[in-house]
């Protein structure tokens, strides 16, 4: 390991999905699996979102789970809270339902370099039924895929089996990599899949180079200037990240409804 570089304590997941109790009853289910295979876990959430009392969470925390709340700065992408990585403890970051996506992405992406986090999987929770009634909770589910490596369906009972069909062929028609799967009556069905930490998401900007190789031309090389390295420490090259001279995102996301 580079001397620069910070030991990797604690894996990380991350969940993205628009509010809803059941969403939180996928990320217990996640949490339980961990617990029941030996692993010491933490749940950070939004500290504006509170957790729902309910007996998945009190169980949990009966086993040990621990709690923490996670803010983001008003005026930078930045953490006014973070969490924290320990040792042994896998953290699982339950985003915001509604607010802040691309800002917490872009935090993420800047912090998670140094935060001493493994980042292993970034789930989206999909409430289907929302999707079906909305377009601009379409489009933010949009932005979710981009960076996800495996899609959770969930909440589509009340919809037709055609919709379904034609939301999955969404994904085939615009090539996601991401993993696709449904929850059966509401839970997870193959959590081998769902932990695992295949990276299958289309943002790289999580993704460390292995090397960084410079084609110069000895020709036009001119020894009297240095050359301008890249920012390794950045996230590159993402299209969700880019600002216009104003300030304001080039590629902007609606808030869900």
């Amino acid at each position: 390991m580079n001397p620069s570089e910070p030991e990797l304590t604690s894996d990380l997941f991350v969940v993205l999905g628009v509010a809803n109790d059941q969403r939180f009853e996928i990320v217990f289910q996640m949490a339980s699996y961990l617990i029941f295979h030996g692993e010491s876990v933490e749940l950070w959430h939004h500290e504006s979102e509170a957790l729902p009392d309910c007996p998945a969470l009190a169980q949990l925390l009966n086993k040990g789970m621990q709690t923490s709340t996670w803010s983001l700065e008003t005026e930078s992408c930045a953490f006014a809270k973070a969490p924290i990585a320990r040792p042994g403890v896998t953290a699982l970051f339950l985003a915001h339902g509604t607010l802040h996506l691309v800002d917490m992405l872009e935090t993420l992406a800047y912090w998670v370099p140094s935060s001493g986090f493994a980042l292993q999987r970034i789930t989206t929770w999909v409430d289907c039924y929302k999707v079906s009634q909305c377009s601009r909770t379409r489009k933010w589910y949009e932005c979710c895929f981009h960076f996800s490596d495996l899609v959770i369906l969930d909440e589509f009972k009340s919809l037709p089996v055609s919709w379904l069909k034609e939301y999955k062929a969404f994904f085939k028609r615009e090539s996601y990599p991401c993993i696709i799967e449904n929850t059966r009556k509401g839970r997870l069905h193959d959590m081998l899949l769902v932990m695992d930490n295949q990276v299958r998401r289309i943002a790289q900007v999580f993704e460390k180079p292995d090397e960084l190789v410079f084609a110069l031309n000895d020709e036009e090389e001119d020894d009297d200037e240095e050359d301008e390295l890249p920012d390794l420490s950045q996230p590159q090259n993402e299209p969700y990240f880019e600002r216009l001279i104003d300030g304001r995102r080039s590629k902007l996301v609606p808030d869900p409804e």
